[in-house]
């Protein structure tokens, strides 16, 4: 934004440039700029500005003699509004300077909505990043409390929120919820907390139990009327209830609280219910591990299992290695003699579609050459909740090994949706117990999660693919230096200073500088290695502004001009 004033400045003659993002505030009051932002229309004020501004029932500062502003849009969404105003009486804006200022406003809108998008992305990584260290914090312990601390802290990391409650229900009758653990409200909330506003819309027959409850703005929602006092007391304006649902079943409620008005893309909600999920099972982990001292050696080994492959799955970012460890530690766990998992295409729905991933160990590779026909059962007994089954005698049902007595098939199961399947097959006769099953189920949730975090990863991946072809696009050469010293990033156009992308990017400069390949420092415009190099130090510390330089390359008649300019990228 500093680099656009500047360049307006330039352009306009004048110094006193202003530029707003977003919509007005309600205290923006009855400025020039928050007219010409809520009009989405040019205001060109030639003489007089502020006698006329008065009669518009406008404010502008009263030292203002001509003033000038557009609105910003890009993509026929306007983003904000561009002003320029002058207070000496020499420098009146006309029809030329709005001309002016309408074509520099158009490409300042192109430049802003970018990076805009860049740092949306960036911050898509970063959340990316935190819910995978949240999932470790989550898996590496399966204590209650500190579970539930942790969903608690992990919660306001992740979304800025100023309240987190977590609502569980208090027995396997699922009919009463109660406030377990909150943070950033009162004593009087604790003493009597409100029920969350999910327990009464999940019996609306429009409403899905697993449905997120958003609440933009409790001022306008009359859903909410009923919690309006409770909330303006608690100084709480918005926020969504997550629903905490591990293996179809409801564990509780998760509520996270903000002071000002929501507003959440669909990005950020399936986020936050990856999260949830994530909280829903770390939470059923632990209460479970807590009523099981009479359990034995086995089940707790198996519990021990679920937090291994979560620790182990949260550096994964693909669905192939994913599968490959879900399986290898299911049939240690139950000591099965093979087995098999697989994920269908995104694209299908209840039908068979293409397979995404599969995996599978001690079985013939050869059982899988027309993988429709061999997995078809499974997928269809994965469709109806899943199966256990066994036979005194080989082959049972649903096995596609000859030897094979028991059969367990699990399903990789998001909401009502099914991903996949996980089938499991023993040469004992009743070889799965109940326990089994109900292990197996919550392995298959922490690979559904893991699984949401691969696809969330390849997303955000495809959408910064989308911002590379954007920089490929540009007319100008461009080479990003990051303060380690090493090329991160160069577009094709490089090519106009004799340089190819491909033989830049991922190297460092001195290796580049050292290289008899080509004089890196005169191409980029350098007096020596030296400048270059002081460049670099100068981006770890003590960074002063570089003016453009222009420079020639070759000699006449295919003699080339150029102009460098240095911008530094901040966090």
């Amino acid at each position: 934004l500093s680099a656009i004033k500047q360049y307006v400045s330039a352009l306009m003659g004048t110094s006193h440039v202003d530029l707003m993002l977003g919509q007005p505030a309600v205290n923006a009051g009855q400025t020039l700029m928050a007219q010409v932002i809520r009009t989405e229309r040019a205001m060109l004020l030639s003489t007089q500005a502020h006698r006329q501004a008065a009669a518009l029932g406008l404010e502008v500062s009263p030292d203002t003699v001509s003033w000038l502003g557009v609105p910003l849009v890009a993509g026929g969404r306007l983003i904000g509004g561009l002003a320029v105003r002058s207070i000496s009486a020499e420098r009146h804006f006309g029809q030329d300077d709005l001309r002016r200022l309408n074509i520099i406003a158009a490409g300042a809108s192109i430049a802003i909505e970018n990076a805009q998008r860049e740092e949306e992305q960036a911050r898509r990584v970063s959340q990316l990043g935190t819910l995978n260290q949240i999932l470790a914090l989550l898996s590496g312990t399966l204590s209650p409390d500190a579970v539930l601390d942790t969903v608690i802290t992990s919660a306001s990391a992740l979304s800025a929120a100023t309240g987190v409650t977590v609502y569980l229900h208090r027995d396997d009758t699922r009919t009463a919820l109660m406030l377990s653990r909150c943070a950033g409200f009162s004593t009087s909330f604790t003493d009597e907390p409100p029920d969350p506003l999910s327990a009464g819309l999940a019996r609306t027959p429009h409403i899905s139990a697993e449905t997120p409850i958003i609440v933009n703005d409790v001022s306008h929602d009359p859903r909410a009327a009923h919690l309006l006092p409770i909330m303006r007391r608690e100084g709480k304006q918005s926020w969504i209830e997550l629903p905490l649902i591990v293996g179809g079943v409801g564990v509780g409620i998760l509520g996270l609280y903000f002071d000002t008005p929501l507003d959440l893309d669909a990005e950020a909600v399936e986020l936050l219910r990856t999260f949830a999920n994530q909280a829903a099972q770390a939470i059923s982990n632990a209460r479970l591990f807590a009523v099981t001292d009479e359990a034995l050696e086995r089940r707790v080994g198996q519990l021990l299992v679920l937090a291994t492959v979560g620790q182990a799955l949260t550096a994964i970012i693909h669905l192939q290695p994913i599968c490959e460890i879900v399986l290898r530690h299911a049939l240690d766990a139950v000591q099965a003699n093979a087995g098999y998992l697989f994920l269908r295409g995104e694209s299908a729905r209840d039908e068979w579609g293409e397979i995404e991933a599969l995996a599978y160990k001690n079985m013939p590779v050869e059982l899988f050459s027309d993988a429709a026909v061999a997995l078809r059962p499974a997928w269809q007994a994965a469709q109806q909740g899943g199966t256990t089954v066994s036979a005194q005698t080989s082959p049972c049902r649903y096995a596609l090994l000859d030897s094979t007595c028991s059969v367990m098939i699990v399903p990789l199961q998001r909401g009502n949706a099914v991903l996949g399947a996980l089938a499991l097959e023993s040469a004992q006769p009743n070889a799965f117990t109940v326990e089994d099953s109900q292990f197996i189920a919550q392995l298959a949730n922490q690979a559904v999660i893991a699984i949401d975090n691969a696809l969330l990863f390849r997303r955000i991946a495809e959408a910064l693919d989308r911002m590379q072809v954007i920089v490929n696009a540009m007319d100008e050469a461009l080479i990003l230096i990051d303060t380690n010293g090493f090329i991160a990033l160069a577009n094709p156009r490089v090519s106009l200073l004799g340089l190819k992308s491909d033989e830049l990017v991922g190297r460092s400069l001195d290796e580049l500088l050292d290289s008899d390949q080509f004089d890196l420092s005169a191409v980029l415009g350098f007096a020596s290695h030296i400048e270059l190099r002081k460049l670099v130090k100068d981006l770890r510390g003590g960074w002063t502004e570089r003016p453009a330089v222009k420079y020639s390359l070759g000699t006449e008649p295919e003699k080339r001009h150029f102009n460098r300019q240095i911008i530094p990228i901040h966090d």
